[in-house]
């Protein structure tokens, strides 16, 4: 098959969408020819590919930001990108057509609205990935998305929140739920550390970008005044991180501020610490920090947001705390200290329940049966259609 995936946030744009397209393109591409369609980030640190592509990319027009539920949203949208567009589609005999994230009015939409004049046009797919109670978004551009959701063969979320948060706003068919995956080979309890922090410290990871939504100060205000030997590592960027810088020595917290930092790295930090907490406080349908962190041995503390609850099943493969609670929080971060092998064994079970479900072979084997299965419905429509006229 001929398969383009079509995403506005793609590297060096870093986040939960641009994981998801890279290693589910790397995978089918070891069967398939894949393209990823993204556009260039002209503010975005350079940030390398977890390991080199199998796929081709393909720019398409620059992105600009915007704010939407508690994060930043990528938008592509110009007449120039447009024709861009539809040249490469003329170009290219795409079997499958592949949306990451919401058809909005960007190169997403105008991929699911575009027409073929031959007899043979491709399948259309669209995976939902967002979380959330009211849009903005959604509610502003209802008809546009409403039509190119019309246009869609089949649609996947990758998880029940994911699905129940677009069967609000819009009527689905034929949707089916295929997880996010993880690097099982990348991120193991096995392989380096980062020396400068195995002194004794209790490490506290946090991964992820530095907005409102990810509630770091919820994990500050939880640390505040603890006195134990604890040392916060804080993985990721954003327009947060100078307040948050200020409020940790305000607070007279032990931080590590690492930034943006390679993907090959990444890992290195999951193995090094001793506890993950993932605070955030809306707008997560799943949670690949979770996945990352269960795949490496990490035992985790998360919010009770419904894509973090769903993927640790109700608490079985990590602690969850009431969501804004810095009390609650603090009471766990003092038991994980106090019961660390209650934790480790927790973690042992959520490593083996990572590798048995999560790799990323099996959820590109599942996406690729779903396409398969569209293809077939799509030729025995066309049969039924040709019988009936005859």
């Amino acid at each position: 098959m001929k398969i383009a995936f079509i995403t506005e946030h793609f590297y060096p744009y870093t986040g939960g969408i641009a994981e998801h397209t890279f290693y589910l393109a790397n995978e089918l591409a070891q069967r398939h020819k894949v393209y990823v369609i993204a556009p260039l980030y002209p503010f975005s640190k350079f940030i390398p590919l977890p390991s080199p592509p199998r796929f081709e990319i393909v720019r398409i027009g620059k992105a600009s930001f915007f704010p939407a539920n508690g994060s930043l949203v990528a938008f592509t949208y110009t007449p120039h990108s447009i024709f861009t567009l539809r040249k490469v589609f003329r170009t290219h005999s795409f079997d499958v057509i592949h949306i990451q994230g919401a058809p909005v009015p960007t190169l997403p939409l105008f991929s699911a609205i575009m027409e073929w004049k031959n007899s043979f046009s491709p399948i259309k797919v669209v995976t939902f990935h967002a979380q959330h109670g009211k849009s903005l978004g959604y509610t502003v551009f209802k008809p546009l998305i409403k039509h190119a959701l019309s246009k869609i063969d089949g649609s996947i979320a990758v998880s029940l929140s994911a699905r129940l948060t677009i069967e609000r706003h819009f009527q689905m068919g034929n949707m089916v739920i295929i997880p996010n995956g993880v690097d099982t080979r990348r991120f193991s309890p096995h392989g380096k550390m980062i020396e400068r922090f195995l002194d004794g410290y209790f490490n506290v990871l946090f991964v992820g970008r530095m907005e409102p939504r990810k509630g770091f100060k919820t994990l500050l205000d939880a640390l505040r005044g603890l006195n134990r030997k604890i040392r916060l590592i804080a993985v990721g960027s954003g327009p947060l991180i100078n307040r948050y810088r200020g409020l940790s020595r305000r607070y007279g917290i032990n931080a590590v501020f690492a930034g943006k930092i390679p993907p090959k790295k990444l890992a290195e930090y999951y193995r090094t610490a001793d506890l993950l907490v993932a605070p955030s406080t809306k707008g997560e349908s799943f949670g690949i920090v979770l996945l990352e962190a269960m795949a490496s041995g990490l035992p985790i503390i998360a919010s009770s947001v419904d894509g973090y609850v769903e993927t640790l099943k109700e608490g079985r493969y990590g602690f969850i705390f009431p969501k804004r609670d810095t009390k609650e929080l603090r009471k766990l971060i003092v038991y994980a200290i106090d019961n660390w092998e209650t934790l480790k064994e927790i973690s042992k079970r959520a490593l083996h329940y990572v590798n048995e479900n999560f790799s990323w072979s099996k959820i590109a084997l599942r996406t690729e049966e779903y396409y398969k299965f569209l293809i077939s419905a799509r030729k025995n429509n066309i049969e039924e259609k040709l019988n009936v006229s005859v």
